[in-house]
């Protein structure tokens, strides 16, 4: 295992420790009376401050895999952009980009600074439209966190979002978030996260091509 190769699988488990008491994904929203949907190509995007291209390319293949673990095409951002292919865009453009290539749904991954952005309660979560976590995305520069501490040594709070985006109807249709955390409070591994995440868009009937790989995954 080359240098850079162990740095990555170091910083993905370091994000967050797993253990039993993991809390896991711990708030849901989604459209009200959301009806089956059947995207023929669904795009991962990792959101975080981080220097290291690769953690962001491992994280996005990981939601990949279990996206398409339910029958779904699904294709990491950078694999089909590039690691900058989408910046500088502004929202028609990368809408644009995205249908011409045969997306039609989109799903972010955020690791989000809690000192900027307050971790809501499912019931909070209600009073916003679907709207508001279509445009949320674009603010993700200035609330986004990087997994390592800073500089000065802080261990900010943060939490992973996780927002499934309809391009056909320039909305989200199901929003997840786990419990704030810091390194040095336990929470849930990419990885876990990546299971978890899908499955519960699974359960909540929001992707139902298939049934697959559920087999080994452990309840939350």
């Amino acid at each position: 295992m080359n240098t850079t190769i162990k740095a990555t699988v170091f910083l993905l488990s370091s994000l967050v420790f797993e253990a039993c008491s993991s809390p896991g994904i711990v708030t849901t929203w989604k459209v009200p009376h959301q009806g089956r949907q059947q995207y023929d190509k669904i795009m991962t995007v990792a959101v975080f401050r981080d220097k290291d291209d690769s953690l962001r390319a491992e994280a996005e293949d990981i939601f990949v895999k279990e996206i398409e673990g339910l029958s779904y095409q699904a294709v990491p951002a950078y694999a089909q952009f590039g690691l900058k292919g989408l910046a500088g865009l502004d929202q028609a453009e990368t809408y644009f980009k995205l249908c011409h290539n045969g997306i039609d749904a989109v799903m972010t991954i955020a690791l989000i600074d809690d000192t900027k952005e307050t971790f809501q309660k499912p019931g909070d979560m209600y009073e916003y439209p679907a709207s508001h976590y279509y445009n949320r995305v674009w603010n993700y520069q200035n609330i986004s966190i990087s997994p390592q501490n800073d500089s000065a040594g802080s261990d900010n709070g943060r939490f992973w979002e996780i927002i499934l985006f309809d391009l056909n109807t320039l909305e989200a249709v199901c929003v997840m978030q786990t419990k704030s955390f810091t390194h040095n409070i336990t929470g849930v591994t990419i990885e876990e996260l990546g299971r978890q995440a899908i499955r519960k868009l699974h359960k909540e009937k929001v992707l139902t091509k298939g049934r697959k790989n559920f087999g080994s995954l452990r309840p939350f």
